[in-house]
C-alpha cells in the first residue's frame, strides 16, 4: 500500500497531500499523530472531529502553530452526541487562541482545487465529516484516497463496533457503502503489548526530556491529563493509521468484502455490499523501536515550516506490504 494509480500514473502515498481528520483532546495518540503528520507530510488541512464547542479545533491549532506549521488551516468539524465526554484537555490552550471556524466542505473544496492529484484523507476518529462531505458532494470520491482507523470484525476477539464506528455508526455506514478507495486499520491488528504508551515507555520518555520543543510539551500534557484521568495506558493506534497512509509498510492488509450493519458491526462474506483492504497484521515490535526513534528525533526544537519526509525512513521497512 505504498502508491495509488492516478491519471494512469502510480503515485507515492507518501507525496500526497494529506486532510488529516482528528479527533485531538482525549485519548493522547491522536496528539501524536498530529504531529508526526505536521512533521513529515505533505499536510494541507486539517479537521477536528467529534467536536466539543470547537475546543479540539482550538488544540489542533495550538500544536500546529507550536511546531511552525501556521500555514496549515485547522477547521473545526461535526459534532457528535457526549462529545464532552470524551475531551480531557481544558487549560492547555493559551485564551487567545480562538475557535476554527469554518465550512468542512468549502475546506476541502479549497484543497482539491489547489492539487491536480489524488488528495489522501486520513480520519483518525468517526467519520462524520467525510460522511458530510460525500453526501453533499459524492462526486468527490474519486479524488480521494481514504485511511480510517476504525473497524472490529463481528467475529474477533473483540467482537462489537470499534470505538470509532460505535460514536456515529451511521457516517460509518455511509462511508462504507460509497465505493471510496479505503483502508481500515481494523482495532482487531493493534491489541498488543508494544502498542500501549504509559510513563515509562520509549515515546513518552522522549516527550518529557530536558529542553523538548514546546509542541513535545502540548503532547506530554495531553498524555498527562488522559493517563491521569482516564486509563493507566493509551493505544498507539493514531500514529501507526498515518504512517499506513503515508504507504509506510507497517501495516499488512487484504482486499476484503464485507457487510456493516446500521449497528456498526463488520462481517467478512464474499458477496458483501462494502470493500475495502482491512488490516490483517501489524510488526507491533518494529513499529514500537521505530515511533520512540522517532519522536526521540522530532522533539529537538528547531525551526520548521515545511515537513520533513525523511523522518519516515526510522519506520520504512526494505519493502512495503502491499501496493492499492
Amino acid at each position: 500500500m505504498s502508491s495509488v494509480v492516478h491519471r494512469g500514473r502510480r503515485v507515492s502515498l507518501r507525496r500526497m497531500p494529506v486532510i488529516l481528520d482528528v479527533a485531538i483532546g482525549h485519548a493522547p495518540d491522536d496528539a501524536a499523530a498530529l504531529a508526526v503528520a505536521a512533521r513529515t507530510l505533505r499536510l494541507s488541512l486539517v479537521l477536528t472531529s467529534d467536536e466539543h464547542d470547537a475546543q479540539r479545533s482550538r488544540l489542533a491549532r495550538f500544536l500546529m502553530d507550536s511546531m511552525g506549521r501556521t500555514r496549515v488551516p485547522v477547521v473545526a468539524g461535526s459534532e457528535v452526541p457526549s462529545g464532552g465526554d470524551r475531551w480531557v484537555c481544558d487549560g492547555i490552550v493559551p485564551d487567545y487562541i480562538g475557535p476554527q471556524a469554518g465550512s468542512v466542505l468549502d475546506a476541502v473544496e479549497w484543497v482539491l482545487r489547489n492539487e491536480r492529484q489524488m488528495v489522501n484523507w486520513i480520519v483518525l476518529g468517526p467519520a462524520t465529516n467525510l460522511a458530510a462531505v460525500l453526501q453533499q458532494r459524492p462526486e468527490l470520491a474519486g479524488r480521494l484516497v481514504v485511511t480510517w482507523m476504525g473497524g472490529a470484525l463481528a467475529n474477533s476477539a473483540l467482537g462489537g463496533a470499534s470505538h470509532n464506528i460505535r460514536i456515529d455508526p451511521a457516517s460509518a455506514v455511509q462511508v462504507m457503502r460509497s465505493g471510496l478507495d479505503l483502508s481500515l486499520v481494523l482495532a482487531d491488528s493493534v491489541q498488543s503489548p508494544e502498542m500501549f504508551v504509559d510513563y515509562s515507555s520509549g515515546l513518552y520518555q522522549a516527550l518529557a526530556g530536558p529542553g523538548v520543543a514546546q509542541w513535545a510539551s502540548v503532547v506530554r500534557e495531553c498524555y498527562d491529563r488522559y493517563l491521569r484521568l482516564e486509563y493507566p495506558n493509551s493505544v498507539l493506534e493514531a500514529p501507526l493509521t498515518v504512517l499506513a497512509g503515508a504507504g509506510i509498510g507497517l501495516v499488512s492488509f487484504a482486499d476484503r468484502h464485507f457487510t456493516i450493519g446500521e449497528d456498526g458491526q463488520m462481517r467478512l462474506t464474499p458477496h458483501g455490499d462494502c470493500r475495502a483492504l482491512l488490516s490483517t497484521s501489524v510488526d507491533h515490535a518494529a513499529y514500537a523501536r521505530g515511533i520512540s526513534e522517532m519522536f526521540q528525533k522530532l522533539s529537538v526544537p528547531r525551526a520548521i515550516d515545511s515537513p520533513d519526509p525523511s523522518l519516515l525512513n526510522v519506520l520504512a521497512p526494505t519493502a512495503p506490504s502491499s501496493a492499492r
